[in-house]
Parts: structure tokens; C-alpha cells; sequence
């Protein structure tokens, strides 16, 4: 009971069935005792008993209490829920990596939170690939999941966040410290990437409330943009969750291409705007979408640049880095090419 101070809902519900185990054991295995010990008069009772007598009875009284109370276990998990009531589901699921027990641990805090970011990070770039694909067909139950995952991202935000905080005043290595900052700087992009989620989710209701249909030239022109914005998010996702390097090394070079494509996309939608094939409310949802996918690649360029930055020098001057790879690397023009012809708007008719 004492361990469970602190615990999630599941940590004190596991501490009370261990309780309630132990009470309803003893209160009937020792009423079955004194019954029979009345009607047989055992005499053993009155005789001094030896260590290895202790260990024998408290065996059988565990043997005992188990073939008692196993067939009633689906009650006593009743009884814990009804004592400890609650369901919070998101909270537990969090709260039961980070354990204030380990802070004392600083290596396996660290893991447990690392393990944490990752799962927040799979919760993330799933809620926004969700979201591109409910601009073309929109769905109910998707858009529910989509703001599910949007307030489970805050949570699991402000977990992490008050943890690392909290294991920031212990006692740590250097490498510990790097990992904190690292981690600590990267739960705010990937929650603003779900919070775009839900922006997007919205442009999708306006289009459907308003049945706006964008014309099929501009369809073909966002689809592209949709592929690259969801390879830009698997490879961020693969470069924290392996701590590849390499695949971090291959999204600022897509992000520039999504920067264009977002540029060449408005910039053709003024071109049909004054040709009256579109009109200005297609304009103003076309622009939301596009700033909502910039920003996300921005953020996963955030992601990456970290990740790079504190594996080679352990520090956080992202921009100093997007400045270097940009102005005076072969690989990086290369990669920006291949992905410029790989998203390329021009059509292949």
C-alpha cells in the first residue's frame, strides 16, 4: 500500500487486490481454523512452534487462500475498481511508464521516458497522416479519432514535460542531461504537429458544411503534396523512434521541397483565381491547408535537426545547422533534387 502512494488508478488497484487477497484469506481460513480447532481440540495449538513450522503454515495459508479466492478473481478486480474509482485511461497508460519511484534511477527514468516521446510520436504522425487522408474523404468516426488523439497528445505533453522537470534536479550525467534536453525540446513539436491535425480536421468539416470541392487540377497539385508531407512524417518518425541518423539527415532536404510545393500550389491557385475557374472561399481553405502542411514539416525539421545536433554536438543550434546544410553540402542539394523530381507538379499527361 505504501508503493502505491503516487501510483496510477491501476497502480492502486493492483495494491488493493494484494490487500483484499490477504484479508479475505485470513479472515476465512482463520474462522475455519478456530471452528475446527472447537470441535477437534487440536493440541499442536498450545505447543511452541519453530521457524520452519512458521514457513510451512504460512505456505498453506497461501496455498490455501489462492484455490479459495482464484475462482473469484473477476470479483475481486470488481471490488479494487469499485474502490478506486476512475477510468482514466490515457493518464494510466502514461503514468504507468513514468513512475516517480524511479526518478531515483536516472538511467531507467530516462528509458521510460524516451519510450514514452515514442509512443507520443507514433500517436502524432498518425493523427496527422489521419488528417490529410479526411480532406478527401471525410469520415465521423475518423474525425473522432483524430480528436482523441489530439487531447491524448496533451497529455502525454505535460507527463513527460513535468517528469523530465522533475529529473532534471537529480543527480545526472552529461549524456542523461542531453538526453533530457533533447527530449524535453522535442515533445513541443510533436504536439503542435497534432494540434495542426486537428486544424486540418477542421478545413476538412468547412469543405463538407460548405461543400467546397476543390477543381481536379488542384486535387492532383494537393495529392502531391499530401505524399511528401507523409514521407516527411515517416521519416521523422523512424529517425526519433531508431535514433537513425540518416533518415533525420533526409528530412530538412524534403521539407525545403514541401516549402516549394506549398509556394508553386498558392501560387497556381491565384492563376486559376484570375481566370475565374475557382473561387476566393476556395482560396482562403486552399491556404489554411497549405500553412497547416508547411508548419508540420517545419516541426519535423525541428525534430530532426535536434536529433542530429545533440547525437554529433550536444547542442540545440538548429538553425546554425539548417544554415550549414543547406549553404555547403553536396548531399543535401542532391537529396533536394531527387525529392523535387520525385513531387514534381507537373502532370504526366
Amino acid at each position: 500500500m505504501i508503493s502505491s502512494i503516487g501510483a496510477n488508478k491501476n497502480g492502486k488497484r493492483a495494491a488493493l487486490v494484494h490487500l483484499y487477497f490477504n484479508i479475505i484469506g485470513a479472515v476465512v481460513l482463520l474462522s475455519l481454523f478456530y471452528l475446527f480447532d472447537w470441535i477437534f481440540d487440536w493440541t499442536f495449538v498450545d505447543s511452541a512452534i519453530n521457524m520452519w513450522g512458521v514457513a510451512a503454515v504460512h505456505t498453506v495459508f497461501k496455498i490455501l487462500s489462492v484455490l479459495l479466492i482464484a475462482p473469484f478473481s473477476k470479483q475481486l478486480e470488481k471490488l479494487a475498481q469499485v474502490s478506486v474509482r476512475g477510468n482514466d485511461k490515457n493518464e494510466d497508460e502514461i503514468t504507468g511508464l513514468l513512475d516517480e519511484r524511479l526518478l531515483d534511477t536516472p538511467s531507467v527514468a530516462i528509458e521510460r521516458s524516451r519510450k514514452a516521446a515514442c509512443q507520443m510520436t507514433c500517436l502524432c504522425t498518425d493523427a496527422l497522416v489521419k488528417s490529410i487522408g479526411i480532406l478527401d474523404f471525410y469520415d465521423e468516426k475518423t474525425a473522432s479519432e483524430i480528436m482523441e488523439s489530439e487531447n491524448k497528445a496533451d497529455v502525454y505533453e505535460d507527463a513527460i514535460g513535468s517528469y523530465l522537470v522533475k529529473l532534471s534536479s537529480k543527480n545526472l550525467t552529461e549524456s542523461d542531461v542531453h538526453e533530457v534536453t533533447k527530449l524535453l525540446h522535442m515533445i513541443g513539436d510533436l504536439e503542435r504537429i497534432c494540434d495542426h491535425s486537428v486544424n486540418l480536421l477542421e478545413s476538412a468539416e468547412e469543405m463538407k458544411d460548405k461543400n467546397i470541392v476543390f477543381s481536379d487540377e488542384a486535387k492532383r497539385q494537393l495529392n502531391v503534396l499530401y505524399d511528401a508531407v507523409a514521407e516527411i512524417l515517416s521519416i521523422t518518425k523512424q529517425a526519433f523512434v531508431e535514433n537513425d541518423l540518416n533518415a533525420a539527415s533526409k528530412v530538412e532536404p524534403l521539407e525545403q521541397v514541401v516549402d516549394y510545393l506549398k509556394d508553386r500550389i498558392k501560387l497556381n491557385h491565384i492563376l486559376r483565381l484570375q481566370k475565374s475557374e475557382c473561387t476566393i472561399e476556395h482560396g482562403f481553405v486552399l491556404s489554411d491547408i497549405l500553412t497547416n502542411l508547411e508548419r508540420v514539416s517545419d516541426h519535423c525539421s525541428n525534430i530532426a535537426g535536434c536529433i542530429i545536433e545533440m547525437s554529433k554536438n550536444n547542442s540545440l543550434e538548429i538553425h546554425g545547422y539548417l544554415h550549414g546544410v543547406k549553404s555547403d553540402s553536396r548531399e543535401f542539394n542532391s537529396m533536394y533534387k531527387e525529392y523535387l523530381k520525385k513531387y514534381s507538379l507537373e502532370s504526366s499527361d
